[in-house]
């Protein structure tokens, strides 16, 4: 028994959960109550038998004996506990004991899980009515006693006028206290009535003739109507009728005075509904209201619907499966089991010998402590089913999984069990088709990830390269306006060196999402390396040494040169944050042929000659598992908030992209080593121009210039314009057509965006080239959403700047497009 305050009332807790029994009692202890509780029917009778209580919360589902004994028992006994059933335990209806419960003589129903303020209110209402009750049974036999001694002073004639009085006064006391229990009636009226209005069900109270009296607030909420719009109105009315529900738990009650229940199906909302009704009669028998309490169990209805659909085809997926019966002695650990029983095990029955100590030894080794547990649980009374998947040794060593599900059929005089019954149901096949389902939902979530965020990196790409655009480009203007020594310059170099910065961001998240549009070139690996290396011991940090190994005679690759960059940087960051302060990370290229012997063990490996690059550290390291799923979108080791677990998937996407490979070498406390290999390129390095070589001409072709961002627009013209050409600046396709129209002499090159409303840049082209067949175009965009290119490369024959662009790298791109070698061909349509 909890220690408590003197006059505290004493609650028992009868409970079949032991643990939820000692929280509630902690939860009641707390709030000044003695407590105690058991876990089986014996327990509660042997306790009280000791100690009375006030209140006995009583479980319907505790067993040996029943709660249907203990309030019998109690209910021919001069000393009673007030008697409350626990009703929707865990969030489910009122169970057939509990109502039989309430017919055999309980006190009343206590709502909701045993914790929180909504039980420790019910316990206080429910206390503070008990004592009420208790206080007025006493007020009623002191008034007895008080009459009865008057009509003795009375019949004697000795009542003297200040005996008159001291009555008077006394009855004035009597009248006093009556108002104060009225007063006190009236608080436990709007107490439960709060109560009544904390409960999420609907709970109404009707009239004999079906009529509403009054909802909980739940009621009315869902309903979508007031108090005074309800009051009066027969409940079928509310949902839209014109007569009573055919099927009705009410109707059912006021008919034969008992409670009632039935499931109903509502089609005017589309609902299901746990209806259950209560009459509240009078002392004569008839009945005054009708209690109803609704519980919407659409998801409930619709989860049955979809598991019975999901079990049909379990069945027919299953039906061929083996099934093997046993019946267990707890006592002994003996068992006799089915011939099929030890066929699934890959045994012979005459060789099958089953007990509890040879079944938890085939046990796996993983699951031998979870599955024992449960099963000593349910055996002790812990749990009320047993049911549980664990894998067996077969007589082969191999491992098969299996579905247990058991009951106890007998007990002893003291309740102790005796004998258990089951099945065994071998489910690999069902588990390895789970593992399946799960395998592939995980792949359909990570792409919907990969989509989302490419859709984001688009949207975001367009609208942020423009603004880049024309910071970018209005510097490098105003620098060429400003004068050597201005001291403006250098704050205008910061805001450069700022907006490229920002326009890099944007290129690496449109690389992860792979939605960046590359131009590959002819380079070299060891140069590329030799320029980073500056800004790779930046971003290791000072306690790293950064080892640089360049190959002798290093082939050429093609690819783009800022995908290089996105490799080197993530690695060199993945190696920084496996070491632990000082280290060494390093770098190196090489030749490397891949002969067909070697592809014969790696499917994803084409033979021929490849560059590779590796990174390696004398970190932390990695185990097998971590290896599996190193390259997973979103897989990351390190700790909440420090890592994305998008550096390593983004180089896996550039690798695949451009036709290579990544392996990872790696020994949890041996370091780790990422080795990439790019196809070596054919072209010769001569072929390949960069628009950075060219110089720069001054113009003398007209331009036909389309841009909806109209800081673009007039940046570019301005820029264009200097320079010598002749501008015509569109701010939409349809202006750009008319203006093609009106224009007499020739257009020689269109410099479009790829992105715009009404029509894209590729659209556009098309539309001019049929009136202008010697019209060229140079599109740019900061997002091409795959108008232009393909998987993110440029479709043969097109032209395209990436916003945002220099001045230098404008000019230099109009120059090579208007004087390259396709002049003539217009393909890149």
């Amino acid at each position: 028994m909890s220690a408590a305050p003197p006059g505290a009332s004493r609650v028992f807790i009868a409970h079949h959960n032991a643990q939820t029994a000692r929280q509630a009692c902690r939860e009641l202890s707390d709030a000044g109550y003695h407590t105690e509780w058991a876990s089986t029917g014996q327990a509660t009778l042997a306790a009280l038998g000791k100690t009375a209580a006030d209140l006995l919360l009583l479980d319907p589902q505790i067993t040996g004996p029943s709660s249907l004994e203990i309030i019998r028992h109690f209910k021919n006994k001069s000393t009673q506990p007030k008697i409350y059933l626990l009703v929707t335990l865990e969030n489910q209806p009122l169970s057939e004991e509990g109502l039989q419960g309430l017919e055999a003589g309980a006190d009343g129903l206590l709502a909701g899980p045993l914790m929180g303020s909504g039980f420790l209110i019910q316990v206080q209402t429910f206390d503070h009515l008990q004592q009420q009750q208790q206080h007025w049974k006493n007020l009623a036999t002191a008034s007895e006693l008080q009459k009865q001694a008057l009509a003795r002073q009375l019949e004697a004639e000795q009542l003297s006028v200040g005996h008159l009085q001291a009555a008077q006064q006394q009855s004035e006391l009597s009248l006093q206290q009556a108002r104060s229990g009225e007063f006190h009636a009236r608080a436990l009226a709007r107490m439960l009535e709060g109560l009544l209005d904390a409960i999420p069900d609907i709970i109404g109270v009707l009239d004999k003739e079906r009529r509403v009296v009054r909802y909980n607030a739940a009621g009315y909420e869902f309903l979508g109507i007031t108090p005074e719009e309800a009051r009066g109105r027969y409940c079928y009315e509310l949902i839209g009728r014109t007569k009573p529900c055919a099927l009705c738990a009410t109707q059912e009650s006021l008919v034969t005075r008992n409670p009632a229940k039935l499931e109903k199906y509502v089609p005017e909302m589309d609902r299901w509904f746990d209806v259950r009704s209560y009459p509240i009669l009078d002392e004569r028998g008839e009945i005054l209201y009708v209690i109803e309490h609704l519980r919407d169990i659409t998801a409930q209805k619709k989860a049955e619907q979809a598991l019975q659909e999901s079990e049909e085809r379990l069945r027919l997926a299953l039906a061929s499966a083996e099934e093997g019966f046993y019946d267990l002695n707890i006592v002994t650990g003996e068992a006799v089991v089915s011939p099929e029983y030890g066929r699934m095990l890959g045994y012979e029955p005459e060789e099958f010998q089953e007990s509890n100590a040879a079944w938890r030894e085939r046990l796996h080794p993983e699951d031998r402590e979870h599955v024992y547990e449960t099963y000593l649980d349910y055996i002790a009374g812990r749990h009320p089913d047993y049911c549980v998947e664990f894998r067996q040794r077969t007589k082969s060593g191999e491992w098969k999984w299996i579905k247990s599900v058991g009951k106890i059929v007998a007990f002893d005089a003291e309740g102790r069990p005796l004998r258990m019954i089951g099945t065994h149901t071998d489910i690999t096949s069902q588990r390895q088709a789970e593992a399946e389902r799960e395998k592939l939902r995980a792949q359909l979530t990570q792409a919907q990830k990969l989509e989302s965020i490419g859709r984001l990196a688009g949207g975001v790409a367009h609208d942020f390269n423009n603004m880049l655009q024309a910071i970018i480009g209005n510097v490098a203007m105003a620098l060429e306006d400003l004068p050597p020594d201005s001291p403006a310059r250098e704050s205008l170099r910061e805001v450069e060196t700022a907006a490229q910065r920002s326009a890099e961001l944007t290129r690496q998240l449109l690389a992860f999402a792979r939605k960046q549009t590359i131009d590959p070139v002819i380079l070299n690996l060891n140069s590329i390396v030799e320029g980073m290396l500056k800004m790779l011991r930046r971003l290791i940090g000072e306690q790293i040494e950064l080892h640089w190994k360049p190959g002798g005679e290093l082939w050429q690759v093609c690819m783009d040169p800022s995908q290089v960059d996105q490799i080197l940087a993530n690695l060199c960051i993945n190696a920084r944050d496996a070491i632990d302060g000082h280290g060494t990370i390093t770098i190196e290229t090489a030749n490397i042929t891949l002969d067909t012997t070697y592809a014969s063990t790696h499917v994803e490996v084409v033979p021929g000659d490849y560059v590779m690059l590796a990174v390696t550290d004398n970190g932390k390291g990695m185990s097998a598992e971590v290896k599996e799923h190193l390259f997973e979108p979103f897989f990351t080791t390190k700790e909440p908030g420090k890592g994305t677990g998008l550096g390593l998937a983004t180089v896996f996407g550039i690798v695949k992209q451009n036709r290579g490979l990544i392996n990872v070498y790696s020994e949890p406390s041996q370091g780790a080593t990422f080795k990439v290999y790019i196809p070596r390129a054919r072209q010769n390095s001569a072929s390949a121009t960069s628009p950075a070589t060219r110089t720069i001409r001054k113009g003398t072709e007209t331009i036909l210039l389309v841009e909806d961002e109209a800081q673009v627009l007039q940046l570019a013209g301005r820029i264009l314009s200097q320079n010598g050409y002749t501008v015509l600046a569109a701010h939409s396709p349809d202006e750009a057509c008319q203006m093609a129209a009106e224009h007499n002499g020739p257009i020689h090159l269109l410099i479009t965006d790829v992105i715009m409303p009404s029509m894209n840049g590729r659209e556009l082209f098309k539309k001019l080239a049929m009136s202008r067949p010697e019209l060229l175009c140079l599109y740019m965009s900061g997002y091409t959403a795959n108008v232009i290119a393909h998987h993110g490369i440029l479709d043969p024959g097109v032209h395209f700047i990436e916003k945002p662009f220099t001045v230098q790298s404008l000019l230099g791109k109009v120059g090579q497009v208007l004087d390259g070698p396709d002049k003539e061909n217009t393909t890149n349509s």
